[in-house]
């Protein structure tokens, strides 16, 4: 580990709440991590991202419409076929979801913790 990494990790702030976003999709996303080769097919990647074609939309249309249970969220945002902003909303209903189109930037929920988190968070630092 680099001095880089070392500097970054000595930064964080933990939340406190357990209920924050950062701390319950990490969570649910090393849950999914082990679902992805089990339930990723390229049908259902060509379906969501036809369905995300116009722009972002809501976890609870996405599931209705594509007929998918809630579960498989946390699934496609592992696989980078979804993305959100993991590290300021809690997967559920109202999350905003786009096309990821494989990029894996919206996983990055320890840029989150790192320094400057606290005000982004609504904390004081």
């Amino acid at each position: 580990m680099g001095m880089e990494s070392l500097s970054a990790i000595s930064g964080m702030r933990m939340p406190a709440d357990v209920r924050h976003p950062v701390l319950v999709n990490a969570q649910l996303l090393q849950a999914a991590q082990a679902r992805i080769h089990a339930y990723r097919s390229e049908d259902l990647i060509e379906r969501v991202e036809q369905y995300c074609a116009a722009g972002p939309v809501l976890q609870r249309d996405l599931c209705a419409d594509l007929g998918l249970p809630t579960g498989m969220v946390p699934v496609l945002l592992a696989a980078s076929v979804l993305q959100a902003d993991l590290a300021r909303q809690a997967i559920c209903t109202d999350l905003v979801l786009s096309a990821a189109h494989g990029a894996l930037d919206h996983l990055c929920l320890i840029d989150a913790l790192v320094c400057d988190a606290p005000r982004a968070w609504g904390a004081t630092p």
